[in-house]
């Protein structure tokens, strides 16, 4: 007699709503409370790649609208939810806490619209590379018709380095982070509890034992960093076609989102050189984006264009990268023209 394994809880959820709801769902997040009152968390398995599509959305903003208007007497025994940097899967995340007292609920709505006014003066501060990035400075905007051909031998490694670094540049940055960190959940797949971001950022170390995290913080003995991340300044880093990098000393250990330009810049090429002396470690890259949806332009009349011009950029970068692999591991030269 054969027995069928139970599904997934997030194939379970899937199913339940397309069969009594009649909702086909790609991605979802479900936030309840048990019969215990213990608050609980249920997300699907795509909604690493849909959460940028999710957290635009009219629906989710006003669902956050909702929670911040909900009367003080809501923290009587249930959640309040409040900006903070936790959990990981949207820009503007939740978090809960149980106090119910009126006045200082009054007190959190005030420190947390500083709060909102002071990290979005940080990112801004940090990241000048957001959906208004001027596409025509790195060449982003040209049309395929009007693309440079290049040729060059593939055991120029200098000149591989700036056409990646040059490619990853014109993806343009929000694309580049949803690409960047399909990467490395694909190289490092238990990333988080190997060589986790937390415990290698003094200050949200110290945050998170303040916190009770102590266990999800400790690391385990060794490098707190993976081996494939650019640790140490290498001279090819000068060879990026981006100022910043020349002078760069570090990439920290942060999530893609959370880097600046340069740093991302920097890893996207460090990771494309690693995979490309493991076996198969380029199809490996590319099977990870192969699911990704980068909607990133709500503009309707251009948003196509742009996504048709980062799949060619995204096409090159593979390319050449699979070219160079097999230069190094095989030994086959040949001329690469882009």
């Amino acid at each position: 007699m054969s027995t069928q394994s139970a599904p997934s809880q997030s194939r379970a959820i899937a199913q339940a709503l397309r069969r009594d709801c009649n909702i086909a769902a790609s991605a979802f997040v479900v936030f309840g409370l048990d019969d215990r009152g213990e608050p609980f968390e249920l997300r699907s398995d795509k909604l690493d790649y849909l959460r940028p599509q999710l957290a635009r959305s009219a629906a989710w903003r006003d669902l956050v609208s909702y929670v911040d208007g909900l009367p003080p007497a809501f923290g009587r025994g249930g959640p309040q939810i409040y900006p903070s940097d936790e959990p990981e899967w949207v820009d503007v995340a939740s978090q809960v806490t149980t106090d119910s007292d009126e006045s200082r609920r009054a007190s959190f709505s005030q420190s947390n619209q500083q709060l909102r006014k002071a990290e979005k003066s940080k990112s801004l501060a940090e990241d000048d590379d957001d959906e208004n990035e001027d596409w025509s400075v790195v060449g982003a905007d040209i049309e395929p018709e009007e693309q440079q051909v290049v040729r060059f031998p593939i055991e120029d490694r200098k000149e591989v380095i700036a056409i990646l670094g040059r490619r990853l540049d014109q993806m343009q940055q929000l694309a580049c982070k949803v690409i960047l960190k399909a990467w490395i959940r694909a190289i490092e797949p238990k990333k988080q509890s190997n060589y986790p971001y937390v415990a290698s950022d003094k200050k949200k170390k110290q945050e998170a034992e303040k916190n009770g995290m102590k266990k999800r913080t400790k690391s385990k003995d060794g490098p707190l960093v993976p081996p494939w991340w650019p640790s140490t300044p290498e001279e090819w880093w000068s060879s990026i076609p981006h100022s910043a990098c020349a002078g760069l000393e570090e990439v920290r250990h942060k999530e893609p989102d959370h880097l600046r330009k340069d740093e991302r810049l920097v890893l996207g090429v460090h990771i494309l050189l690693h995979q490309a002396q493991q076996e198969s470690g380029i199809d490996l890259l590319v099977h990870s984006t192969k699911d990704c949806v980068l909607q990133f332009d709500q503009d309707s009349q251009n948003g196509d264009d742009r996504r048709g011009k980062r799949d060619m950029f995204l096409n090159d970068i593979y390319t050449l990268a699979q070219h160079y692999s097999d230069f190094v591991t095989d030994g086959i030269g040949q001329m690469a023209t882009l």
